[in-house]
């Protein structure tokens, strides 16, 4: 089973200000409004695209609510948009959007402050652990640290992730289950510059003897959170091409049956997850016989989109048992595959 995360505050971002003038509050709101269409959408082209740009100088129209307060970084805004506004935007501006389930990624870093080289752990207090959180909140991409216990260390040193030795990281990966893992060093260099080097795989990387990086980075910067921006850039362009939907406009449509369906709670929690997705535009009941259901979906995207969104969500599993084009429904064209659902 993987370890996808549900992101919450997709609607929400919170800006340092100047002041409570209204000059600074109309630039706090468009940082805002950017910082939430990047979140629903991560794509690269969100800046320089005409509608959002439009959109942006006019960002007080698609405030539900904003509120300061005073933290120790100063006075911040904290504003709240209205969601299907948001996502509409996204939609007639024709780039993708992202749905809240999002994959996990276990992050190896192999660092060398202080002279020394050595992993950080998910509980660590340095510096690059936390611009790597803040960089996961800002861009909701959920990262995970390795715990550094005994079994990890039994089984991992900071030779292997600098050497990018990905069998061995993978087999250590795999009691987190998470989506991917992803192996990363930096290295100062005399001009003091960071170099960094980083290397994304897949968790079924495991079980492939052979197995090449999804995406690969390395380059200087000038200095660690320069580094971490960059890293999390390639993240979030291969994530968004793997799950991030753009309207196709064909109007493609899909049917998914569930042959578990045993209680009405199922039948409400697999609507709810339905409504969320990003990949899906309407969908119906078409059909019910005992615990078999088929449902209907008509799709922003492509029945591949939809796929990729399936796999991440934790309580779907195909039903290898049950083959495609099962005695429930003859017309099995648009049939993408025969499911459980396990309720929370």
């Amino acid at each position: 089973m993987a370890a996808a995360v549900e992101i919450d505050q997709l609607d929400s971002s919170t800006v340092t200000v100047d002041s409570r003038a209204n000059n600074d509050r109309s630039d706090a709101l468009q940082q805002a409004l950017f910082n939430v269409l990047l979140l629903n959408s991560g794509a690269k082209e969100l800046r320089g695209n005409a509608q959002i740009q439009a959109a942006l100088s006019n960002a007080s129209s698609l405030v539900v609510q904003y509120s300061y307060e005073q933290a120790e970084d100063g006075l911040q805004l904290r504003a709240t948009f209205e969601h299907d506004k948001v996502i509409r935007l996204l939609r007639e501006a024709g780039l993708p959007v992202w749905g809240k389930q999002r994959p996990l990624t276990l992050v190896w870093l192999a660092s060398d402050t202080e002279g020394e080289r050595h992993l950080v752990a998910d509980e660590s207090a340095a510096e690059e652990r936390q611009a790597f959180a803040k960089a996961s909140r800002q861009r909701g991409i959920p990262l995970m640290f390795p715990l550094l216990d005994l079994d990890d260390l039994m089984a991992v040193n900071v030779n292997d992730v600098r050497g990018q030795f990905a069998d061995t990281v993978a087999k250590a990966s795999a009691r987190y289950q998470a989506d991917y893992f992803a192996m990363v060093t930096f290295d100062s260099s005399p001009d003091n510059q960071v170099q960094y080097q980083m290397s994304l795989y897949a968790r079924s990387a495991l079980a492939t003897p052979f197995f090449t990086a999804l995406v690969s980075r390395n380059g200087a910067a000038q200095d660690r959170a320069a580094a971490i921006d960059e890293i999390m850039l390639s993240l979030s362009d291969y994530f968004v091409q793997q799950y991030a939907v753009t309207d196709s406009g064909q109007a493609d449509v899909a049917q998914i049956e569930f042959n578990n369906v045993a209680h009405m709670r199922q039948l409400v929690e697999i609507e709810s997850f339905f409504s969320q997705l990003s990949a899906v535009k309407h969908f119906y009941i078409k059909s019910v016989q005992g615990n078999h259901v088929v449902y209907q979906l008509q799709l922003f995207g492509s029945r591949d989109d939809l796929s990729n969104v399936l796999r991440l969500e934790q309580r779907i599993r195909l039903d290898e048992n049950q083959p495609i084009g099962s005695p429930m429904d003859s017309t099995t064209n648009n049939l993408i595959g025969v499911y459980r659902w396990d309720a929370k």
